[in-house]
């Protein structure tokens, strides 16, 4: 077996069973034998990543994205690391950082397609959750004026009510 999936396979079966930091440790090691990983490899390697943030380990997260981000090959996954970033400042109540990250995961692309709406969705939350009330408002308004969902508009509309609520 290639020695990078196998140490991934290790790595995902330490984290999951409650030997988090050896799993931790693995994945360094999985990271410290290759400069550049192709797509394939870098969405398997964020399906640990994302193991890890399941089990609550956020701050050990945040420093393997760091450590994964240079070896990034696609623009898309630099997207993806963003956001995945930002639900774990989020996790860790960082919410300024959350929001910082989740708008930096909107911009890498298109901000109005799916990924993007929901970036931003995000976003708007965690300024919220920051208390900047009038930013996420902002955020919501724009996203109210492009959705087109009936459900989607609601869910808005309530949001930008339980903002008014806050003030």
């Amino acid at each position: 077996m290639d020695p990078f999936d196998w140490g991934l396979r290790r790595a995902r079966t330490l984290i999951l069973s409650g030997q988090e930091q050896a799993g931790i440790d693995g994945l360094y090691d999985v990271l410290s034998g290759v400069r550049r990983l192709d797509a394939e490899r870098a969405d398997r390697f964020m399906q640990v990543m994302f193991d890890l943030q399941t089990v609550g380990r956020h701050d050990e997260a945040l420093n393997l994205f760091r450590a994964l981000a240079p070896r990034l090959a696609e623009s898309r996954q630099l997207r993806e690391l963003w956001f995945w970033k930002a639900d774990s400042h989020r996790a860790l109540d960082a919410h300024e950082q959350a929001a910082r990250h989740y708008l930096r995961s909107a911009m890498a692309g298109n901000s109005t397609d799916l990924w993007g709406l929901s970036a931003r969705f995000q976003a708007a939350q965690s300024l919220a959750d920051a208390g900047l009330v009038d930013d996420a408002r902002a955020l919501y308004e724009d996203l109210l004026d492009r959705a087109t969902e009936p459900g989607r508009r609601i869910m808005l509309r309530q949001r930008l009510q339980q903002l008014l609520l806050v003030e």
